[in-house]
């Protein structure tokens, strides 16, 4: 899988996300947020997009350290030619976010100079 570095030097791969039921999906362009031990964060937004159904709420860790509950939603992912069910945090964010949930078992090179993303 590959992407790119943007001008802020964000690192952002690109993946489709589908309604578990309904025939219903959108492709994504998401950061990669290494500080994020979730699979994917969203904007609700476009959670409420897609028509996904809230699955459970959770209680998360901000960076300046408060606690919150957040909503969860499931969906499916197309990743690495596979589907896969993955559990989407909602978020006031306004871009989604693939956290190390997703990135276990792979291998992420970023590299800069290039502005390349690979994801393998």
């Amino acid at each position: 899988m590959t992407g790119h570095v943007d001008d802020f030097g964000r690192a952002i791969l690109q993946i489709e996300v589908q309604h578990p039921v309904a025939a219903k999906s959108e492709v994504w362009d998401a950061w990669i947020d290494a500080a994020c031990t979730g699979e994917l964060i969203a904007p609700l937004a476009r959670i409420q997009s897609l028509g996904l159904d809230q699955a459970a709420r959770v209680k998360a860790g901000l960076g300046d350290g408060s606690q919150v509950l957040l909503d969860t939603y499931t969906c499916h992912i197309d990743w690495f030619g596979k589907t896969r069910k993955v559990e989407i945090v909602a978020s006031t964010g306004s871009f989604p976010l693939i956290g190390v949930g997703l990135l276990e078992d792979h291998e992420l090179n970023i590299h800069y100079p290039n502005r390349t993303v690979q994801l393998g």
